[in-house]
This record gives structure tokens, C-alpha cells and sequence, in this order.
């Protein structure tokens, strides 16, 4: 598909556009003998490939940031030692919140044939951030002492963590391929480094270094249920849900960068 073609599917709304990007447009093709001889090596990262990154990472520290709250939000009554929020005790709330995780684990299989068959990864994931993000500010709304004593928590809760379930299932589905699709380079390029040593800048050691560094970000986002419980303990859990609240802004914004800004940023 060539340029035009890609920018009117762009302006038809089914995908993002931007002309490709990798290594420097001088740097010289390896040629065969170059690619069997010299070492291979990552090349450097376009930045949509950090910001795609950053997606997985917001979204990791909002789903553990929420989901390490859930025990105490149902098992304690805002009057206990622990307080809590619905006062369902420590079956009941077990069960919920295990429910939750499976059906957290489970939705991505059902969403990759939506992403795959009709949506698309971008698309897809400008849906489910979108679902995310209503579902945690449900979840935040209705977190406040009073609506704990008035029984809206319960409502809120309900509804906040089906849309919180959903959108995860969705955005896992599609930000790990989504991810790899940022990296467009398929020639393998010659790089001098500064010592005068020439490399190659291989695809297939690019996207293992991507991954690398996807993971090794949604590692550092899973710590966000260190942040949220510390403040369901101290502040309360009105103040925890809202900084999961802002992670899960923070990946939608991410998302919605091509649209914002009138040009495409992502590749679909």
C-alpha cells in the first residue's frame, strides 16, 4: 500500500498515518556478506514505540493499583479497625474479587477476535482505554465516605469493575502486537559506532529489545499497588482510585495523540 492510499484510509477513520521512520534515511544497507560478518544490534527506538510502551504501563499500574484496594474495599465496613467499603466479609469479598481477576484473564481471548477481525489494534484500543477509563471513574465517584453509607458504593462498584473488566480485556488483546507494529524498518542498515565499529541494525534483535523494554516497563507499572495502598491507608480509598483513575487518562490521551494532535502518530 503505497503513501496516498495509507492517508486516505487515515482520513476515513479506519487507521492512523505516518510516513515511515527508523534509522537515519543516509545510513547504507547492510549487504549479505555485512549481515553474516558483523555483529547485530537493536536499532534505535522510533518514540511511538515508548509511547505505545507507556500504554502498558499505565494500564498495568491502574489495574494493580485497583485490584490490590478490592479485599478490603468489600470485606470491611467503613466503621471497622480496617475500614472498608461494603462490609461483605472475608468469603464473599474473596469470591468477588477472585471473579474479577478471572474474568480479567479471560476477556482478552474474545476481544483478540473483535481486535483482529473488525477493529484493528488502533482502533480497538481508542474503544477499550475509553471503556477503561469510564469504569475507573465510576469506581472513583462513588468511593467517597458517603456514598459508602448510602449503599451508592455498591452500585458503583458493580458497574465500575464490569467496564474496568472489559476495558482490560480489550486493551490486553491489542497493546503487546500493537506494540511490535511501531517498528516499521525492514532492511537491515548498516550503524557506525563511535569507536568506528560497524554494526548491523537487525529487525529481529529490535523487537526482542522492544519487548525487553515493554516488560520491563509494565514490571515498574505493577508497582502502583504500593502507591494506592499506601494511600487507601492514609488518605482513603477515594484518593487511591483516583490516581488509577489518572494512569488509566494518561494511556487514553497516549491513544488519542494522532487525533489530537491532526496527524498520524501511530500505525494501526
Amino acid at each position: 500500500m503505497d503513501a496516498s492510499a495509507k492517508e486516505d484510509k487515515a482520513e476515513r477513520g479506519q487507521a492512523a498515518y505516518i510516513a515511515p521512520l527508523s534509522t537515519a534515511p543516509e545510513s547504507e544497507a547492510a549487504t549479505e556478506d555485512e549481515i553474516r560478518e558483523l555483529e547485530h544490534v537493536a536499532a534505535r527506538l522510533p518514540v511511538r514505540v515508548w509511547l505505545a510502551a507507556t500504554i502498558g504501563m499505565a494500564e498495568r499500574f491502574a489495574y494493580y493499583g485497583t485490584q490490590t484496594l478490592f479485599q478490603n474495599y468489600l470485606q470491611n465496613s467503613p466503621d471497622d479497625l480496617i475500614p472498608g467499603a461494603m462490609g461483605l466479609g472475608k468469603t464473599h469479598a474473596t469470591t468477588v474479587n477472585l471473579a474479577f481477576t478471572v474474568a480479567v484473564n479471560l476477556l482478552p481471548l474474545p476481544a483478540s477476535i473483535l481486535v483482529d477481525g473488525r477493529l484493528g489494534r488502533y482502533k480497538a484500543l481508542q474503544i477499550f482505554t475509553g471503556i477503561y477509563a469510564l469504569g475507573s471513574a465510576i469506581l472513583f465517584g462513588t468511593s467517597f465516605p458517603s456514598e459508602m453509607r448510602s449503599g451508592v458504593a455498591l452500585i458503583g462498584f458493580i458497574l465500575g469493575s464490569i467496564l474496568i473488566a472489559v476495558g482490560l480485556g480489550g486493551v490486553q488483546a491489542s497493546v503487546q502486537p500493537f506494540i511490535a507494529d511501531q517498528y516499521t524498518e525492514q532492511t537491515m542498515r548498516i550503524r557506525i559506532r563511535k569507536n568506528g565499529q560497524r554494526v548491523v541494525e537487525s529487525r529481529e534483535v529490535t523487537i526482542q529489545y522492544i519487548y525487553n523494554v515493554y516488560y520491563w516497563m509494565v514490571n515498574v507499572g505493577s508497582l502502583g499497588s504500593i502507591a494506592t495502598t499506601l494511600m487507601e491507608k492514609y488518605i482513603g480509598f477515594w484518593s487511591a482510585y483516583l490516581l488509577d483513575l489518572c494512569a488509566v487518562v494518561v494511556a487514553v490521551v497516549i491513544v488519542h495523540l494522532s487525533i489530537l494532535s491532526h496527524k498520524g502518530l501511530f500505525f494501526p
